[in-house]
């Protein structure tokens, strides 16, 4: 099962989404924690100025248990406590893969089809599969998404009016 925790410049201001973004080092001691769990397979974060995000692939149907554990770790590495849960989303499967291929084709950003996005999203996936973080359903849709947004920039006038 697949799905994402996230927190983005449509849910929280500045300075909250600044407290949940994420280092690289930050990003391999939390992703190998929660990775030791026999819950997820596999995770990539997104951590940029607009958003953070955390796709992760979970080897049982139970969102409930894999979400508890990212919340719990997101409580030690990032002092998350239950009045910040508003200004988070969650996404499971189709609404996830749906939501990773707008960001990736930049029809999810402040400013509609900005392309530095796709840029992040491939140094995010890079780096998880430097770290060894992603799995074989991750690194699918990841490219998959990749192949989306370059298609999207070159086929359509998405970028046209950016900036």
């Amino acid at each position: 099962m697949t799905g994402l925790i996230g927190i983005s410049y449509k849910s929280a201001d500045l300075e909250i989404r600044e407290r949940f973004a994420f280092t690289k080092e930050e990003i391999a001691v939390f992703t190998k924690q929660l990775l030791q769990s026999d819950k997820i397979s596999g995770m990539v974060i997104l951590s940029t100025c607009n958003r953070t995000e955390i796709y992760y692939n979970a080897y049982q149907n139970s969102n409930k248990d894999v979400l508890q554990l990212i919340m719990g770790a997101l409580t030690l590495h990032k002092s998350y406590y239950a009045e910040l849960k508003p200004y988070f989303y969650i996404k499971d499967s189709e609404q996830m893969v749906e939501h990773l291929f707008k960001v990736v084709s930049g029809i999810d950003s402040l400013i509609v089809g900005e392309d530095q996005i796709i840029g992040q999203v491939k140094d995010a996936f890079q780096y998880a599969k430097e770290i060894q973080s992603t799995d074989k359903i991750l690194n699918r849709l990841f490219s998959k998404a990749l192949e989306t947004g370059k298609r999207v920039r070159t086929q359509t006038e998405i970028s046209r009016g950016s900036a």
